[in-house]
């Protein structure tokens, strides 16, 4: 079953047993964060489309580098829904886990998109279609699905 988030603009399908934990809707970036009863969680950061999104990839790359040690860092570019995102996918270890946490950003319309989406490595490929589902959903409402 999905549940649906429909606040300040933002509409996206997601499982309906993770949670909202955070968003902020008043100001930009506005942002959303849903999260797995596991701890993996799919977030959305919607700048206005001055913003450069590889500024903003850099200081979310540079604020994970100082808070966890050893963070290996992959450049990507891959599609998503009709977009060209640039992008990192980053390893690192938290409480003796090895976590996957995939950033990404491109424009679409009149605003800039960061997305991260992170859980633990042993789980992450049960995570990536739900990641995917919950991403084609926020650009294409009326055909996502999750």
């Amino acid at each position: 079953m999905t549940a649906t988030y429909d606040r300040g603009g933002i509409t996206f399908m997601y499982p309906d047993n993770w949670s909202v934990m955070d968003e902020q809707l008043d100001t930009f970036p506005r942002s959303v964060s849903v999260q797995a009863p596991s701890g993996a969680f799919w977030s959305v950061d919607i700048h206005p489309f001055s913003v450069h999104g590889e500024d903003v990839l850099k200081e979310m790359v540079a604020a994970i580098s100082e808070e966890y040690d050893d963070v290996e860092v992959k450049e990507v570019e891959e599609m998503i829904v009709d977009h060209a995102a640039t992008g990192v996918d980053l390893y690192f270890s938290c409480l003796d886990f090895v976590v996957t946490a995939r950033l990404r950003s491109f424009q679409n319309g009149h605003a800039t998109y960061v997305m991260l989406y992170q859980a633990e490595d042993r789980d992450y490929e049960t995570f990536e279609p739900v990641f995917r589902a919950i991403t084609h959903s926020l650009l294409k409402p009326q055909g996502g699905a999750c």
